[in-house]
């Protein structure tokens, strides 16, 4: 862990980037505009999407302006409450550690965005906080949280990964939110785990009526996909066609993600084909890691996991996925809003009220479809 400094980060990067943002000017600004409002936000969308980059980018923005402080978090390690809150005591110690003596720690999976490290000693504000073995994970998450300087912004990455206790943690964040109502906090991941809880909380669980704003991020148009290359491949000199820009795009669908993925394996001098058999090899397993995840959260993961199957054969209307997956209609519904809204791994089609079709947005979704097994699906 360490204070972000600016740095020439090449166009095609592999890991988050916080600085030069592509095709998301919109999104970063109405981030920018929960952050500044004080309210909670959770970022969703698919893997690979820019949910990590437009979180870390509009922290690292915030805290300049206003002089306060920025710590991204990545929870995706995560599986129990416990792991999280000893992350994130450990995380909030290490970076006010580090902001008292200046020194550099570099930790996996921890950024910390200050513009002016030494201003809040100026303003005498005192940090002293040590993980007590004694006391319970929500009595050392929250008193973490709470001794966070003013207006402090915190982003929990990936946090859908923590699956066991939840209710542990709505609980803390109750707590947090109602004593601390100066800190922001962003969530970013995808509607399942944690995220969907906080959504669906009923009146008797914690954070009900509390749900944070959405920021749902959808995959780059085809027209921004190719400038995103394009540009890319001009800055790093290397030779292409405009056929294998089209084809990268066909096979690995718009996600910036694999795109960037595409493009830096490209720069470093692997050729088309072989750049984007790699890609499409991690993509899938990743995508079929996300399904599974969200079937998790379903009360008849099977018939979910035959949704997925059917649509996985291509374009399919909505009577026919009823008919296969043998859900109801309301869930039907449900879950296909959330296919395409919250998780954004299915398009709908409608070309008018008679013809309404759903299929996947890549090939790379619908290839994980295939494999989906319900023995895979981990348990709570």
């Amino acid at each position: 862990m360490g204070y972000v400094k600016s740095r020439e980060i090449p166009f095609f990067t592999p890991r988050p980037r916080d600085d030069e943002l592509f095709g998301r000017e919109y999104e970063l600004r109405r981030l920018l505009s929960y952050i500044h409002d004080g309210v909670w936000v959770a970022v969703l969308g698919p893997r690979m999407v820019g949910k990590t980059s437009l979180a870390k980018s509009a922290i690292k923005r915030y805290a300049h302006s206003t002089n306060s402080m920025g710590i991204y978090i990545n929870v995706a390690s995560c599986g129990s409450f416990g792991e999280f809150s000893r992350k994130v005591v450990g995380s909030i110690t290490n970076a006010m550690r580090t902001l008292k003596s200046r020194r550099k720690v570099r930790s996996l999976g921890v950024s910390v965005y200050l513009s002016d490290p030494g201003s809040l000693i100026k303003a005498g504000f005192q940090f002293n906080l040590e993980f007590e073995g004694g006391r319970s994970a929500v009595g050392n998450f929250v008193s973490a949280m709470n001794a966070l300087p003013p207006n402090t912004v915190v982003v929990f990455d990936e946090i859908q990964e923590v699956r066991n206790r939840k209710d542990l943690l709505l609980k803390s964040l109750w707590e947090i939110y109602n004593e601390r109502s100066d800190l922001r906090i962003v969530f970013t991941g995808s509607y399942s785990g944690v995220l969907k809880a906080l959504f669906t909380a009923g009146e008797r669980e914690a954070m009900f009526g509390r749900p944070p704003e959405q920021l749902i991020l959808t995959p780059w148009s085809t027209k921004t996909a190719e400038e995103y290359l394009l540009n890319g491949f001009e800055r790093c000199g290397i030779d292409y066609g405009y056929s294998e820009i089209a084809d990268a795009i066909l096979t690995l669908g718009t996600l910036p993600g694999w795109l960037t993925l595409y493009g830096y394996k490209r720069c470093k001098g692997e050729p088309h084909e072989r750049a984007k058999h790699l890609v499409i090899t991690e993509a899938i397993l990743k995508a079929k890691r996300e399904l599974l995840n969200y079937v998790s959260t379903r009360t008849e993961p099977h018939k979910t996991i035959s949704l997925l199957k059917a649509l996985s054969e291509g374009s399919k209307r909505w009577n026919e996925l009823k008919i296969i997956s043998g859900l109801s209609e309301p869930a039907l519904s449900e879950i296909l809003q959330q296919l395409v809204g919250e998780l954004g791994v299915v398009k709908k089609n409608e070309l008018n009220r008679a013809n309404v079709t759903y299929e996947f947005i890549n090939e790379i979704y619908r290839e994980a479809a295939k494999y989906l097994s319900v023995a895979e699906i981990k348990k709570e």
